[in-house]
């Protein structure tokens, strides 16, 4: 089967560990999106990843800021490139691009297409929602086969689009390469990873460092992403530099296994959340998670197996769970990561991951 997969380098990370597999099985287009900023590959990373694994790899750059109506004209390349390739599939990701959206909504044929969507909801505080609600929404009306990553975000489109076809097929694990050799410390490393969100709640992380950081100094929490405001928001919050080691801006991929290695555990003190990507990224490396306890996060992390949850409305709750990983012995966190290593082989195995999207693919060329 000819499949066109339709992407943006934000998702890219995901994409590779998926289509690698697929590739074995399919003949694989990999369509990608490269913004005009805040690209999180460039063109000669993924041309060599794809080389590596028999993908045709189709670079697609946007000359101008998403919003921009010249776009168009580059979405119109895109779909001419879709129907050009004559595959028998395509599966999109959608990534909030009005303009896209639009034209898929009124050229694209229905019948054998599949959209992917992260969040069916947006995240709280997400910036022009009105415009991202209305792109997602085209896509949920006019298209018959639909994904999403987890069972909370799959049940919520089941609720608005009850006659459609919706496959729920968790991401694959993320790897960056092999870990790197690195002296283990007496610290305990908490890691707080990713783009810096109000959403993602590392306010109240940084309060709660500060806090333990007036009765214990034998650990170290890791801050390491991007952030429009850390100099306004994040850096006034900071009472104590010595327990705290902060990297702000674009992380390379290749630096990625350094800070999942250094980690003890990655903290997610998430205020709402749809799926995880540093998650992903831990599961692989063998990171025990610390996590709010959220719908979205109760599906994937299994109290004292793959990590920990915490109350969020208890102003205490994540400073007990901090508290006791610093005080777990280390025979006690040896044991709790043989145990994520079996959940995660057991529940996230590539294979499996794989198959679903096998047994997806069929379905929709049956039913097209």
């Amino acid at each position: 089967m000819t499949i066109y997969f339709l992407s943006t380098t934000f998702f890219s990370d995901v994409d590779i560990n998926l289509l690698k597999h697929l590739a074995k099985e399919h003949k694989i287009i990999y369509g990608v999106i490269f913004s005009k900023l805040d690209s999180n590959y460039t063109i000669e990373e993924l041309e060599d990843l794809c080389g590596r694994y028999n993908i045709e790899f189709v670079p697609i750059n946007l000359k101008y800021r998403h919003r921009n109506p010249r776009n168009l004209i580059t979405f119109y390349k895109v779909l001419r490139s879709i129907k050009k390739s004559k595959a028998d599939l395509l599966y999109t990701l959608d990534f909030n691009e009005l303009y896209l959206n639009t034209m898929m909504f009124f050229l694209r044929s229905a019948k054998s297409t599949i959209v992917g969507f992260h969040d069916v909801e947006n995240h709280s505080g997400t910036k022009n929602a009105f415009f991202a609600n209305f792109a997602k929404h085209l896509l949920f009306k006019k298209f018959r086969f639909l994904q999403t990553f987890s069972n909370v975000q799959n049940n919520l489109l089941r609720d608005m689009y009850p006659k459609k076809n919706i496959f729920s097929i968790p991401m694959t694990l993320k790897d960056f390469g092999e870990k790197p050799l690195i002296e283990p410390t007496k610290q305990v490393c908490f890691l707080f990873f990713g783009n810096i969100l109000p959403y993602k709640g590392l306010d109240n992380l940084m309060k709660c460092v500060n806090r333990l950081a007036e009765k214990r100094s034998n650990f170290k929490l890791i801050i390491a992403g991007r952030s429009n405001d850390w100099n306004e928001v994040y850096e006034p919050l900071i009472e104590h530099p010595e327990v705290l080691e902060t990297h702000i801006g674009f992380i390379e991929n290749k630096e990625i296994p350094e800070y999942f290695t250094r980690a003890n555990y990655l903290v997610l003190p998430y205020r709402d959340v749809t799926q995880s990507g540093p998650m992903s990224i831990a599961y692989h490396y063998n990171v025990p998670i610390i996590a709010t306890d959220l719908e979205g996060f109760r599906e994937f992390i299994a109290e004292d197996v793959s990590g920990y949850l915490f109350d969020g409305s208890d102003v205490n709750g994540l400073y007990a769970v901090l508290e006791n990983a610093i005080m777990r012995s280390d025979e006690e966190y040896s044991a709790l990561k043989d145990r994520l290593a079996s959940f995660v082989a057991t529940e996230f195995s590539s294979e499996s991951v794989v198959e679903k999207y096998n047994r997806m693919f069929d379905f929709v060329k049956e039913h097209a």
